[in-house]
């Protein structure tokens, strides 16, 4: 039911988002994030105004698209969003493996939970949602558990 209620919010500002352009102070910035020795290569499209915003990570399956809409869509409903390739796909270093993927998320979410990409790109590190697409899906699974905040 929860899955139902997210997939239906998600295409209802895909519709709405569609027709609008970039606010005036949101823009993209291109991210290079190492990755065990691998650099992956993407971007992040930060949101209208001060933040912190949530930030949405999209984890595509192989090979993906260079230029996925769901980060300007994220954008144009008032989140980031980042759309980046996993090693060894497109202009990611690297060779691509199902376990690299999974290491790749991890070190996207690490950058976004950093003091920088709260100071230049407005992410509030403790709003962090990772979409999965096809075996994007995997990594988000998998990457989960251990990005969850530690108990006090």
């Amino acid at each position: 039911m929860r899955m139902r209620w997210v997939i239906g919010a998600l295409a209802t500002l895909h519709g709405h988002a569609a027709a609008q352009s970039a606010p005036a102070d949101s823009f993209t910035a291109m991210v290079a994030v190492p990755s065990r020795g691998d650099t992956l290569r993407g971007f992040i499209r930060v949101a209208q105004g001060a933040g912190p915003h949530l930030t949405v990570v999209l984890l595509q399956g192989f090979p993906g698209s260079a230029t996925p809409t769901l980060p300007a869509v994220m954008q144009a409903a008032g989140f980031n969003g980042v759309g980046f390739t996993f090693r060894g796909v497109r202009a990611s270093d690297g060779f691509y493996s199902v376990q690299g993927t999974i290491a790749d998320a991890k070190a996207m979410v690490a950058l976004l939970r950093s003091d920088s990409a709260r100071r230049l790109w407005r992410v509030d590190p403790d709003r962090i949602v990772l979409i999965g697409a096809s075996a994007g899906t995997l990594s988000a699974m998998r990457a989960l558990r251990p990005l969850a905040p530690q108990d006090p």
